[in-house]
């Protein structure tokens, strides 16, 4: 991979993991604010839900934006790391100061 990516809005990447097949690259991280994940011409703006709240960013290894998830809610909620298993799974793991959230596929950018 030999590309960069340059998004506007206050976020830190903690970690990349890329797919078996070197199909996708996931970036793991938190943001503030709102930031629009989205490097290109297009716009996927997302608003953080308090202090610091977590994505997950899926890109192709070529650096093309697929799609971002977020959660979070009103206190601290960080991703420190992201992996992928051979069956393609993904998952992320962090820390939270808020008592509840909701994650999986169910809640979409909960």
């Amino acid at each position: 991979m030999d590309w960069h990516i340059r998004r506007e809005g206050v976020d830190f990447s903690e970690s990349l993991s890329v797919d078996e097949e070197g199909n996708a690259v996931y970036i793991t991280g938190g943001f503030t604010f709102h930031i629009d994940f989205d490097p290109g011409p297009f716009v996927d703006l997302k608003q953080s839900k308090g202090g610091l709240d977590c994505y997950l960013t899926k890109l192709s290894t070529n650096g093309n934006y697929q799609w971002t998830r977020t959660w979070g809610g009103p206190k601290h909620d960080a991703c420190h790391t992201v992996g992928v298993t051979p069956q393609g799974m993904v998952a992320a793991a962090g820390s939270s100061e808020t008592r509840s959230i909701r994650y999986g596929s169910r809640y979409p950018d909960a």
